[in-house]
């Protein structure tokens, strides 16, 4: 079997596992993988990486995770407005600085995640090269805070506020781009993505959700969003490498290398590029 044909075999098996319940999965990959051990390793830990890899973007119907409403202002600056949506990681609302009288987004950890001391220093040290990327198609992140006067410890980042829909929302409701448009708008995400590369950065879990499509003036702005902030899509060094790699991201955007495990460079980003067009 060339690497090509077995690449494809592992995706089929997982398409198969993922189609299943929840509870029917190991049984699944029990069955598929047969005697396979690494096989049935590498197809838990993509189920793993699809599960940990859901938009924040996405609605919710809860809008209770972490216990804030309209109006609560945290770490006495940022009056929240209104809840935008909630994912893997927490919710997201937009809120009014106080201090500057700016809209921005503010995006809460969840609680089981900042518990983890380990988690909010890895946080901290991607929040330092996000912050880097100063590009128009790539969405701004500011700060990490921990609020502590609104009723419990809630860890929280500040971030560009961007009004529109995802990608992924537009071609869902619309259907494919027109071709003008369609190129457009990768050209955007392309020049996003190479002012990440110039830094060293890989984004890593790039999809049609993580692209947000802001409407300014008569033109359409691109922005990629989710730049080292949550497990599903961490930064990496093409330099220098660090530490063992892992499964990280959405399956189906996922480079041949990340299912393996291996360390990602700027052509894992261009291969999810490709299918994310």
């Amino acid at each position: 079997m060339t690497p090509r044909e077995q690449y494809q075999a592992e995706m089929n098996i997982l398409a198969a596992v993922l189609d299943a319940d929840a509870d029917k999965r190991n049984e699944i990959i029990g069955m598929r993988c047969r005697l396979d051990s690494a096989l049935a390793a590498r197809i838990r830990l993509l189920v793993q990486a699809h599960t940990e890899s859901a938009s924040l973007w996405s609605a919710s119907p809860s809008g209770r995770l972490m216990g804030v409403s309209e109006g609560d202002v945290l770490c006495g600056r940022f009056q929240l407005q209104r809840r935008l949506g909630e994912g893997g990681m927490g919710e997201v609302w937009s809120a009014l600085d106080k201090d500057l009288e700016e809209l921005i987004a503010v995006k809460f950890i969840h609680p089981e995640l900042a518990i983890q001391g380990a988690a909010i220093q890895r946080f901290k040290q991607e929040l330092q090269l996000a912050r880097k990327i100063g590009h128009p198609n790539v969405c701004r992140v500011y700060e990490l805070f921990e609020d502590n006067q609104s009723g419990g410890k809630r860890w929280f980042l500040t971030m560009e506020l961007l009004e529109g829909r995802t990608l992924s929302e537009r071609l869902r409701t619309e259907g494919p781009l027109r071709h003008d448009e369609g190129i457009e708008i990768l050209r955007q995400i392309l020049a996003g993505l190479g002012a990440a590369h110039q830094l060293s950065i890989v984004h890593r879990d790039l999809k049609p959700s993580n692209v947000m499509l802001v409407e300014e003036k008569n033109r359409i702005r691109a922005v990629v969003m989710d730049f080292g902030l949550a497990k599903r899509s961490p930064l990496g060094s093409m330099a220098a490498a660090q530490g063992n790699p892992s499964v990280f991201g959405t399956p189906a955007y996922m480079a041949p290398e990340q299912i393996a495990g291996e360390y990602a460079t700027p052509a894992t980003d261009l291969y999810a590029f490709s299918l994310t067009g």
